[in-house]
């Protein structure tokens, strides 16, 4: 139902003529145990990997068909100023807004701040399409690529308590 609809709002690629992807589509379905999610920032969308460089694992140990939607640089059009995040990934059941972000430049709370705002303009993107999200669990998932784990603040718990409100879904 929600592939449907994301096909029929939202098309199809809107970059084939400069993609390198392998697969072309933006809805790429999988049932694997487990895989990952590579952001190569090399003005390509994100992609599925097996093995090697990533920045999200994803453990689907009921094997469900997964779909993996390329957002940025492939479904939603590059307009000035227009955020949106990485990557979304659906089953039946639940629908994740991925941001992934690097951990090389810039300081952690802005990169956070960012992905938040990403995150948030393509959850009204879809909404303000006309797609229905209401039949399913929805999170909203930052994703930085850092060799060190952080417990959240009491402002990063703030800020995903406001996000939650703001738009109806677990960030």
């Amino acid at each position: 139902m929600i592939l449907k609809a994301l096909k029929e709002k939202l098309g199809d690629c809107k970059f084939t003529g400069i993609s390198l992807c392998e697969h072309k589509s933006p809805y790429h379905h999988i049932a694997e145990k487990l895989f990952y999610i590579h952001d190569a920032e090399n003005n390509q969308p994100v992609k599925i990997v097996l093995s090697g460089d990533y920045q999200l694992t994803v453990n689907n140990q009921l094997t469900t068909e997964i779909c993996v939607v390329k957002t940025d640089k492939c479904l939603i059009k590059e307009v000035e100023g227009q955020k949106k995040c990485d990557c979304i990934l659906f089953n039946n059941r639940r629908l994740y807004f991925v941001e992934i972000k690097s951990g090389r430049t810039g300081k952690r709370g802005e990169r956070k701040r960012k992905a938040k705002e990403q995150l948030g303009a393509t959850i009204d993107n879809l909404r303000s399409n006309g797609i229905n999200l209401s039949n399913l669990e929805l999170q909203a998932i930052i994703c930085i690529k850092n060799h060190s784990r952080k417990i959240p603040q009491v402002t990063e718990q703030t800020m995903m308590e406001k996000f939650r409100e703001q738009y109806n879904v677990k960030l």
